[in-house]
């Protein structure tokens, strides 16, 4: 046994060479994708009761983070290691008819994997770790820490939901501040090695060596390593309690959903669990550990659409997220999270106890987008979201804004009049936008003639005064008359009309026009009516909006501001 250990720990300081060596991955489609091996661990197995103790141990299964090459990196992740290749040194001896720098199964000898090979990131201490240890900053501290963790893997393989659901994290979060056994850099006892099989000491230097699965609560969103635990959680602690904490400001009886405010500063326990769970699909925000400036605005589905899970019918299952910064204006919206096996749409989903077990019920990202302008409505703002926005929200927004820029399309075809309308709110320093409504003729010819250069000339005129007769123009105002009345900000707006195609620059006299399509947006227009009416949609409606405190602290915060002799 101690010879074996001693040849482990030479092998070590040769292991650890392999990290960042190309590789190629089979995924569960049996897809081949490449990509660079990060890190080497073992899939924690739960112990179990009244096992034989004369049964031999087994080993643990080893798994390595692969992450992949040209792809987003939320498709990187934790693969089994034998669907793992190692790409072949050049010139390597893997034997004569092996092409060089070509990927294989990871080969024997010297190069083969036999344990866990962690990363070095671990044992870096950073300049800014050094600056805030010192400075005895602690929350800044932890910041720095995530800054440096956040280039390694996250040590959670999959997320299990509601005992139905399997979804991997898509980027590291520190869930080891909270939960010991999922820290990186948390020491192993000798128990655990026992139970485990295993002798690591030698090996990793007794630090943490596992990657477990995770089983989310949802209602406290609390992470456990057994279904056990959670189970018991749920039974008796939280008893009665099967919802988030905060007011209850929107509720919709038909749809079967709720959101829910919660200040960051009263219940600073679970909005760092929100902010844990957050980091794990976000890249590029910082899983903020000072949340008391923020509210947090809960969805969560009401007890009918899982009621196998608890008989408790108050209970209350979370789906996703948004958080608001307080006294920030600019932004009515700091980050947005959805469950990934709610995000989407409800199209082709089953019943949860049909053959799939999806949710009936999705779209929420769309529903978070129109509440937080709501909410910045009634704080007397309009805002948009913090920036830089994941390619995931850049896509949302672009929706929401373009759905909400053909209503206002279609008000003004609608109730377009010969005359021409000039908004008496626009500056006159800001460029004018002339708005013109085109629709096709029902006479229009069709370009199929092949006769003399005269019959085509001819074609071409006739099209000339078939498009000015059905272009009208319907007002004259520019990009920030546009903003007001979609109370939208400007920025906005203009990006999401040159994406639509919708606004024009003249060459000859620098103006600018705004062409609509009306085919199109009466065509989009009654696809949003019709989504509006759809009840696997969660739609949001204004009306079912209360009042948030969220406005009551703004306005307090405003009247500290006016006194005299107020520190800030």
């Amino acid at each position: 046994m101690e010879k074996n250990s001693d040849r482990k720990a030479e092998e070590y300081p040769r292991q650890s060479s392999i990290l960042g060596t190309p590789c190629s991955v089979r995924g569960p489609d049996a897809t081949v994708r490449r990509g660079h091996l990060l890190e080497v661990r073992y899939l924690w197995t739960p112990a179990f009761l009244h096992v034989d103790t004369h049964a031999p141990l087994v080993t643990p299964p080893l798994y390595g983070f692969v992450r992949l090459k040209d792809l987003n990196h939320r498709l990187s992740g934790w693969f089994s290691l034998e669907d793992i290749g190692l790409k072949e040194a050049k010139g390597g001896g893997g034997g004569g008819n092996a092409a060089a720098g070509t990927v294989s199964p990871p080969p024997c000898g010297s190069t083969r994997i036999h344990g866990p090979i962690l990363n070095s990131v671990y044992r870096e201490v950073t300049l800014g770790m050094i600056r805030t240890r010192r400075e005895e900053k602690l929350l800044d501290f932890f910041e720095e820490r995530l800054l440096r963790d956040c280039r390694t893997p996250t040590t959670i393989r999959y997320f299990v939901y509601l005992c139905k659901f399997v979804f991997a994290p898509w980027y590291y979060a520190p869930y080891g501040i909270f939960h010991r056994e999922y820290d990186p850099l948390a020491p192993i006892s000798m128990a655990d090695q026992e139970r485990q099989g295993l002798r690591l000491s030698e090996e990793t230097g007794g630090i943490n060596p596992f990657i477990r699965d995770a089983y989310l609560c949802p209602f406290s969103l609390r992470i456990y390593s057994t279904l056990e635990q959670m189970q018991h959680e749920t039974r008796c602690y939280r008893a009665g309690r099967l919802r988030p904490p905060g007011q209850e400001i929107y509720r919709d009886e038909s749809r079967g959903f709720s959101m829910f405010e919660v200040n960051g500063s009263q219940k600073v326990t679970y909005c760092r669990h929100l902010f844990l769970l957050g980091k794990s699909f976000l890249e590029n925000k910082l899983a903020g550990h000072d949340v008391h400036n923020y509210f947090f605005y809960v969805v969560c589905l009401h007890h009918r659409h899982f009621p196998q899970y608890t008989d408790d019918p108050s209970a209350m299952y979370f789906v996703g997220y948004f958080t608001w910064e307080k006294q920030v204006a600019d932004n009515n919206l700091a980050c947005i999270v959805t469950l990934p096996c709610f995000a989407g749409g409800a199209t082709q989903q089953k019943d949860s106890g049909g053959s799939n077990g999806r949710p009936q019920l999705g779209h929420f990202g769309q529903f978070m987008i129109a509440a937080s302008y709501e909410l910045a409505y009634r704080r007397k703002h309009v805002g948009s979201p913090e920036r830089p926005l994941s390619d995931l929200g850049a896509s949302a927004y672009d929706r929401y804004w373009r759905r909400v820029l053909v209503a206002w399309m279609h008000t003004l075809v609608t109730e377009s009049t010969t005359a021409v309308e000039v908004s008496d709110g626009d500056s006159t320093d800001d460029q004018s936008v002339i708005v013109e409504a085109t629709t096709p003729a029902k006479g229009r010819r069709s370009k199929r003639s092949r006769a003399g250069s005269s019959d085509r000339n001819s074609e071409a005129d006739d099209d000339v005064d078939v498009r000015a007769a059905q272009t009208e123009t319907l007002k004259v105002t520019s990009v920030r008359g546009i903003a007001q009345q979609v109370r939208l900000e400007e920025p906005d707006v203009l990006r999401t009309l040159l994406n639509m195609g919708f606004l024009h620059l003249n060459a000859e006299d620098r103006s600018l026009r705004l062409v609509i399509p009306v085919p199109f947006v009466r065509r989009e227009y009654e696809r949003a009516r019709e989504q509006a009416k759809d009840q696997t949609r969660a739609e949001f409606e204004a009306s079912l909006l209360t009042s948030s405190g969220a406005a009551a602290v703004m306005a307090s915060s405003r009247q500290q501001q006016k006194q005299p002799g107020v520190a800030r």
